[in-house]
């Protein structure tokens, strides 16, 4: 991800299969985009304790969030994500 909290979509895709692209692994853009999202949340939500589920959910809605806007802020997107 960008030092400076923003990341387009193509950004997020070409850093995870360029991560993969040694094992012939074919990457669809959601599952690039959840991979970095668990990274960030690894890193930056660590006293947070989400499960699975509840991950998933905040990426789905985030994914849709990141399609509808060419570049976004992670941290505001994890913080105030509406997963209800």
């Amino acid at each position: 991800m960008a030092n400076n909290g923003f990341c387009s979509n193509e950004q997020i895709i070409k850093l995870v299969q360029k991560r993969y692209k040694h094992l012939g692994i074919h990457i669809t853009p959601f599952m690039a985009y959840l991979e970095e999202y668990i990274e960030y949340l690894r890193v930056h939500a660590f006293k947070e304790n989400f499960d699975m589920n509840e991950i998933a959910q905040m990426a789905r809605f985030n994914w849709k969030m990141l399609k509808k806007n060419e570049k976004m802020r992670y941290m505001s997107i994890a913080i105030h994500a509406d997963i209800s």
